[in-house]
């Protein structure tokens, strides 16, 4: 019998499983109860992070219903969002052979509605199941990836709901950034557009995770819900309603600089409690792209968790949680690093300007928000998520200061030619080799230029 990890409150044991064979590679499944330390949480809920993930969807294990929270596509993936169930997305995604030929009987024997019953209703604790190195077709070549399935401790027959995520590699966060420590201070973080409505997780509790109303299409009927569900008290319903309404906060943010905030009752495992929902303009923020930061912290009237606070989120501020790049803040901080050094060093820069207005079906059936993330994807897989930047709403940049010139051209060449080729071929793109500019900024205006004229190179 084959020999696999199972990680159990946080303990590596061994344990003999002869339904799940590996095919000659290392897969981890991991049953992984999170204590999380927030003062009044439990201690043994699953706490959250949603980094680097492809794909996020809360689901019925019993029957299979599905919403889609974020999910990534290429041409491959066309159709898979309609499927009935989240078991024929999966069978789809094997029969399209998004997931390798060579695994398909490890995750159609895995996940299974039987199979995952049985491992996810037992237990009083929240439950995560991990999949680790599953080849997943990514841009036509497959990559490994982890399969996640969040299993809050309220998970049970009668209220059969779970989260699946695919998870691709990415940055390390930094222990000051560590899942622990974002528990202990927030319920959960959202990235939301104040005027669509679309939303990011990027981080929850699974006490957020398993109410009904958790994980809605829009960030407002989620917000809405969540008060109706008699999260707020009856008294404060009201002025809840009107404070966290998407126009009063953008009129307030307009008129007003610093954070949106207000304070509230929260029900939190049967009785309410103090909270604060922050709303905090993201970089790139303006009135056609109002996009936030939306913070829902524990009380903490002292003040005492502030420097951590501080330290979490001025992570989150430098990354673009749309495209796992570093945002217009990293960029900025580049161009003054840049622009005080002594030594010019070459400033070689790819810069892609995408067209997310053109229509869903020249888009290949691609929202704009997966145009934009598909193509971030393709754009860190081939140069490396930390040289790559969201410099604005539809413009991304790959940024390299010091090489020789010669390997960064190749990859863009190479780049270049496989957009081309693909439903991507409408965007704007150009690389340059800079040794005579005193800053960025000229580098990037450059290749602006240059991608205008129809130039790449």
């Amino acid at each position: 019998m084959e020999k696999y990890d199972i990680i159990i409150n946080d303990k590596l044991r061994y344990h003999n499983n002869s339904i799940f064979p590996s095919g000659g590679k290392s897969m981890i499944f991991a049953e992984n109860r999170n204590p999380a330390s927030a003062p009044g949480n439990s201690t043994n809920e699953v706490a959250v992070l949603f980094e680097n993930y492809l794909i996020i969807s809360k689901f019925n294990v019993r029957t299979g219903e599905y919403r889609l929270i974020k999910s990534y596509q290429d041409n491959l993936h066309r159709g898979s969002e309609d499927c009935e169930t989240i078991y024929s997305y999966f069978r789809l995604m094997v029969e399209k052979e998004i997931i390798h030929p060579d695994d398909r009987e490890l995750l159609l024997r895995y996940i299974d509605p039987k199979a995952l019953s049985d491992r996810l209703f037992r237990g009083g604790a929240g439950r995560r199941i991990i999949i680790h190195g599953l080849r997943y077709r990514i841009l036509g070549e497959y990559r490994s990836v982890s399969m996640d399935i969040f299993a809050p401790g309220s998970c049970c027959g009668n209220n059969p709901w779970a989260v699946f995520c695919v998870r691709s590699d990415g940055r390390t966060i930094p222990d000051s950034t560590s899942v622990s420590r974002i528990a202990s201070n927030y319920y959960k973080i959202l990235y939301i557009n104040l005027h669509s409505g679309i939303y990011e997780p990027v981080f929850m509790l699974e006490s957020e995770i398993s109410s009904a109303e958790s994980l809605l299409p829009l960030s407002w009927d989620w917000i809405r819900q969540f008060a109706h569900c008699g999260n707020v008290p009856d008294d404060e319903l009201e002025d809840f309603l009107l404070f966290t309404d998407p126009e009063y906060v953008r009129i307030w943010l307009r008129e007003n600089e610093g954070e949106y905030r207000y304070s509230y009752n929260r029900k939190v495992r049967g009785e309410f409690k103090p909270a604060v929902i922050r709303f905090v303009r993201s970089p790139c923020y303006s009135e056609d792209y109002p996009t936030v930061f939306v913070y829902i912290c524990i009380d903490d009237p002292e003040g005492k968790r502030a420097p951590e606070r501080r330290a979490i989120e001025k992570y989150f501020a430098g990354s673009d949680i749309m495209t796992g790049m570093w945002n217009q803040s990293r960029y900025e901080a580049l161009c003054r690093e840049y622009s005080e050094s002594s030594a010019k060093k070459i400033a070689e820069v790819l810069y892609a300007r995408l067209n997310l207005e053109s229509s869903r079906s020249e888009r290949s059936g691609l929202t704009s928000e997966q145009t934009l993330r598909t193509f971030a994807l393709l754009m860190t897989y081939t140069f490396g998520r930390d040289k790559c930047y969201r410099i604005s709403e539809n413009e991304l940049a790959v940024i390299f200061v010091g090489g020789d010139g010669n390997t960064f051209s190749r990859r863009a060449e190479r780049f270049c030619m496989r957009v081309q080729g693909s439903e991507f071929n409408d965007a704007l793109l150009s690389y340059i080799s800079d040794k005579g500019s005193q800053t960025v900024e000229e580098v990037i205006d450059k290749a602006r230029d240059k991608a205008a004229s129809g130039c790449f190179v």
